[in-house]
């Protein structure tokens, strides 16, 4: 669990902070191998570079490597954050008296740190190479242009398809529990649901079904659309 917490925190946190780290990566790869005086400054400061990556590269390019940004924070925090703490909810922090000991409380740390590092450069190098992607007008550093699928491929329509059932699922699971337990109700001697005797007792889950149909197709439609 505190894996979990640890890195599903730390998404929360990249959410609003990767703008940050697009701007942070676009000025630092300004100048690039280039002596001073020799190349053009696209990015003056933080806030004008905000505006000219907004006008020229859109408002969605602030979220440019969105996706490896929260993987990475995810498997780094999760790792750092939860060995550190399974080694103190073990004792391995403490001394037989029950106080922290400061030398192993910095080594657990540092392995937890150099764990989190190590799995996680991978995906921040992905992270850093579609963040300085950008309109050639504006273009700073080396220009990788990764493509995860070509265009007009048929892989883009599955991973599309799939992470659309993803958000069916999550948005359609609470209808559908609904809708499970009031079809599973006990009933009486004869036959009836004892919450809701009567002709409604078979249709008390309509509501339940319809709005989990809207949900369904909703998603589905805004998918394809897409």
């Amino acid at each position: 669990m505190d894996f979990l917490m640890s890195g599903l925190a730390a998404c929360g946190a990249c959410l609003f902070t990767n703008p940050l780290e697009v701007v942070k990566t676009r000025m630092q790869l300004q100048g690039e191998l280039r002596a001073p005086g020799t190349y053009q400054r696209h990015y003056r400061n933080v806030f004008h570079a905000f505006i000219t990556i907004g006008k020229v590269d859109g408002l969605a390019a602030l979220q440019r490597g969105l996706a490896p940004a929260l993987l990475y924070q995810f498997l780094m925090n999760g790792i750092r954050l939860g060995t550190y703490g399974l080694a103190e909810a073990g004792g391995y922090l403490h001394t037989a008296e029950g106080t922290l000991n400061p030398v192993r409380s910095a080594a657990a740390g540092a392995l937890a740190g150099v764990m989190g590092a190590y799995l996680g450069s991978p995906i921040y190098m992905v992270k850093t190479h579609l963040q300085a992607q950008a309109a050639t007008e504006i273009a700073v550093g080396h220009q990788y242009n990764h493509q995860i699928f070509p265009p007009q491929s048929w892989k883009v329509a599955l991973a599309a398809a799939m992470v659309s059932g993803i958000a069916v699922v999550l948005a359609m699971t609470p209808f559908d529990v609904v809708s499970t337990r009031l079809y599973n109700q006990p009933t009486d001697a004869q036959g009836k649901v004892r919450e809701c005797p009567g002709v409604w007792a078979g249709r008390e889950s309509w509501g339940m079904g319809e709005s989990r149909l809207w949900v369904e197709v909703g998603t589905l439609k805004c998918s394809l659309l897409r």
